[in-house]
C-alpha cells in the first residue's frame, strides 16, 4: 500500500502512527520492534479510517476494504481525518487509560493490544457527542468495569472480539455494542 497510495493520505498514516500512545500499545521501542518492522502501527491506523467509514455495513475482507480506503482517499484532504484520529485515540487514553485496547483477564487485564478491542473502542469514542467524552473522561472506574462486563457476560460482543473478527455483523456488534454501554454508563 505504501508504494501503491502515495500521498497525503499515506504521508498522514506515517505521521499518526508515531502517536506516542500507539507505539506504546503496540511496544515499539525502537526502529528494531517487530510491530515497526511490519509497518503495524501504520496499518492500524489505516484500520481505524477504514473501520470508521463504513462499520455499520462492512461487507468486505478487512485488507481488502483498507486497499479501497486507500485507493478512494489517496489524495483528499487530510486535515479532517488527522482530526478525527487524533481526538479518538486522545479520548481512548483518557477513558481506558493504560487498558486501551486490552481484554480483561483473571482480575486484570492482558497487556497486548488486541485490534478487534481497538476498531471497537476508537471507532465509538468516534461517534459519541464531545460533551459525553468529557464526562465519561471523569469515570474510568466505571469504564473498566463496564467494560469487563460487556466482555465478560455479553457473549455476542465476546465472539465479535474473539472469532471472525473481520466478518461484517462482527465489527457492526462490537462498535454499537461499545458505543450503546458508552452511552449509557452512569458517571
Amino acid at each position: 500500500r505504501n508504494v501503491a497510495f502515495a500521498g497525503p493520505l499515506n504521508s498522514l498514516l506515517f505521521e499518526l502512527s508515531g502517536n506516542e500512545f500507539v507505539r506504546k500499545k503496540l511496544k515499539i521501542t525502537s526502529s528494531k520492534s517487530a510491530s515497526y518492522r511490519n509497518m503495524d502501527d501504520l496499518e492500524l491506523v489505516l484500520r481505524f479510517f477504514t473501520v470508521h467509514s463504513r462499520w455499520e455495513n462492512f461487507g468486505k475482507k478487512i485488507s481488502v476494504a483498507m486497499d479501497d480506503f486507500m485507493a478512494a482517499n489517496q489524495h483528499r484532504e487530510i486535515h479532517d481525518l488527522r482530526k478525527l484520529f487524533q481526538s479518538s485515540i486522545e479520548s481512548c487514553q483518557k477513558i481506558w487509560g493504560d487498558f486501551s485496547f486490552q481484554k480483561p483477564l483473571n482480575d486484570g487485564w492482558r497487556e497486548q493490544l488486541i485490534t478487534p478491542l481497538f476498531d471497537a473502542q476508537m471507532v465509538a469514542v468516534s461517534l459519541i457527542e464531545p460533551a459525553r467524552i468529557r464526562k465519561l473522561e471523569g469515570a474510568q472506574d466505571a469504564i473498566l468495569a463496564a467494560t469487563r462486563d460487556l466482555y465478560e457476560n455479553d457473549p455476542e460482543f465476546h465472539k465479535a472480539v474473539t472469532q471472525a473478527t473481520g466478518d461484517s455483523l462482527a465489527i457492526r456488534n462490537r462498535v454499537s455494542k461499545l458505543k450503546t454501554m458508552l452511552e449509557s454508563v452512569e458517571v
